[in-house]
């Protein structure tokens, strides 16, 4: 399997925001999405960043997901004239994040899917991202705020592309789930078959030394890299 960020290659993306401080680079990323879904209490965060800012002109979202009634009349009001679609989930058994990628898989989206905000906030909240991001291995999912880019590596061999636009070197492999036997390529501290442990063992402020990293392993582990403080994001390369 070959990874790599949609932003780093100008590719196409899918992109959720969620309920969570938006990333300083968040309008540029939600204009060149093919498709743009808010999770409930988003929507009236990305329209306070349009009414409170009017050098911003923020792009309504394809879908609104979640518990409707969190959104704001007027908001909702505009995004209606505005044509989104707005499909009110209040299932427990499914986090937000959860409910807007179930809806982009419905609409058989291929593409890379950035969750936006994705480290905000509580804890609880974020370790319910990295869930969602798990729960999907048959999507390429992205978690992103300010400072990471993060995504789970499954089972296989994966190629991941880093050429390092949007990214720093610093990276980390966290075995989250249960302990791991990796090895790796294109690290500057390759692994080669070492056991990564929480409270044990782990990669963390590793280095990527090549333009693509390589890694063998046999239970999901969580794969990150540090965002660039000032972020560039390309055109994307393709039209939906």
């Amino acid at each position: 399997m070959i990874v790599s960020n949609p932003l780093e290659h100008g590719l196409p993306y899918a992109a959720i925001t969620l309920n969570s401080q938006l990333p300083k680079y968040f309008d540029k990323v939600w204009k060149q999405a093919n498709i743009r879904i808010c999770v409930d209490g988003g929507a009236n965060k990305i329209w306070d960043i349009q009414d409170h800012d009017k050098d911003h002109d923020i792009l309504a979202p394809d879908a609104v997901v979640g518990d409707i009634k969190t959104i704001r009349p007027e908001i909702k009001h505009e995004f209606e004239l505005a044509g989104t679609q707005f499909v009110d989930l209040k299932n427990q058994n499914f986090t937000d994040a959860e409910k807007a990628i179930n809806l982009l898989s419905e609409m058989k989206c291929k593409n890379p899917i950035l969750l936006l905000g994705a480290f905000d906030g509580r804890f609880d909240q974020t370790a319910a991202e990295i869930h969602s991001a798990l729960s999907r291995p048959d999507l390429s999912i992205i978690l992103a705020d300010d400072s990471n880019f993060s995504n789970w590596i499954f089972p296989g061999r994966t190629k991941i592309l880093t050429p390092q636009k949007v990214t720093t070197n610093v990276c980390g492999l966290l075995p989250l789930l249960k302990p791991v036997s990796l090895k790796t390529k294109g690290l500057r501290w390759n692994l080669n078959g070492q056991t990564l442990a929480m409270g044990k063992f782990i990669s963390s402020s590793n280095e990527v030394a090549a333009k693509e990293v390589t890694i063998d392993t046999k239970v999901p582990i969580f794969w990150t890299l540090q965002a660039k403080k000032v972020i560039e994001i390309q055109k994307k390369a393709a039209k939906k």
